[in-house]
Formats: C-alpha cells, structure tokens, sequence
C-alpha cells in the first residue's frame, strides 16, 4: 500500500508522510514490501536494447535519496533498495545485449 504513496508537492517520492511513518515504524519487512511493490507497479516494460531504462531508473531513485538522507534515513535506504535492485536489471540486460551481439 505504502509503495502507492503520492509524491510530495516538491515533487519528491515517497511523500513527507509515508517517510515519517517509516522512520517512527523501523520495520524492515515494511521498508522491503514497499521496495517490491514498487518494482512491481512498473508492470510489463517494452524493451529497448541494454538496461538504459534502468539506469534511468537508478538516476530518478538516487536523486530522491539524496533529497530525503539527511532527515529521513530509512527512507533513503529503501530509495537505495530500488537503487540497487534497478542497477542489477541494467547489468542483466546490459549482459544479455552483449551476449546476443556475439551470437
């Protein structure tokens, strides 16, 4: 439910409520539920070669984190849960195109 949550009016994800929530919950199986649901929404993705659209991914992610790190620490390491998840599908595709161009 908690990875649904609406950006905040700056624009930044998740909004100042659900990282308060986090922060005063400590509750890591919530933190990686939130991570999943929100790999989850991204849904069915039209692929282009290579992992650039996760590495976009791992730009938009990293950038949140470093807005929230400093008042809301929890908060950033679930941003760099997704950060690491989308970094690893870069690596996979990025791998998988690489193979196909030897084949």
């Amino acid at each position: 439910m908690l990875s649904y949550a609406p950006k905040s009016p700056d624009g930044t994800w998740p909004c100042e409520e659900v990282r308060n929530v986090l922060e005063d919950l400590s509750n890591s199986k919530i933190e990686n539920g939130l991570v999943i649901g929100k790999s989850n929404q991204r849904g069915v993705v039209c692929r282009g070669p290579g992992g650039g659209q996760e590495r976009e991914l791992v730009d938009n992610y990293t950038s949140l984190a470093e807005k929230v790190r400093a008042h809301w620490p929890r908060t950033a390491r679930v941003l760099d849960s997704l950060v690491r998840h989308y970094e690893t599908e870069a690596k996979y595709w990025d791998d998988l195109k690489k193979q196909s161009e030897f084949e």
